[in-house]
């Protein structure tokens, strides 16, 4: 299973335990280090936001990421998010990426709506 390292605003917290509700509340934005061994192939990242229906059909959170290591492998890596439900997303490797080098770390970054746009 791939570790997950969280990192969110206003509390100073760096660690593998997400956000609780009541610290999530206060959150805006959430950063996740990701880091997949060469098997591993999916892995829950949880914000915590408890987002509505329509906020979710708005496809909210807004989910960016990139590599912030790359395996050994000549192959590409294929990655894709899946907004899980109101409080994580999916953070998926493409099962045709495994193999030998493969393993990565992906930093994950997302923005919950907020008044300014909702």
């Amino acid at each position: 299973m791939p570790t997950v390292t969280y990192q969110f605003s206003g509390s100073g917290v760096v660690g593998t335990v997400p956000p609780t509700a009541a610290q999530a509340v206060t959150t805006n934005s959430l950063s996740a280090s990701v880091t997949f061994a060469d098997a591993d192939t999916t892995t829950l990242i949880t914000h915590n936001w408890g987002l509505t229906t329509t906020q979710l059909s708005n496809l909210w959170p807004w989910a960016n990421f990139y590599p912030a290591a790359l395996g050994t492998a000549t192959v590409a890596v294929g990655l894709s998010l899946a907004l899980t439900n109101s409080v994580a997303v999916t953070l998926n490797k493409a099962a045709t990426s495994a193999g030998t080098g493969v393993g990565s770390s992906i930093v994950v970054i997302l923005q919950r709506p907020f008044s300014m746009n909702t």
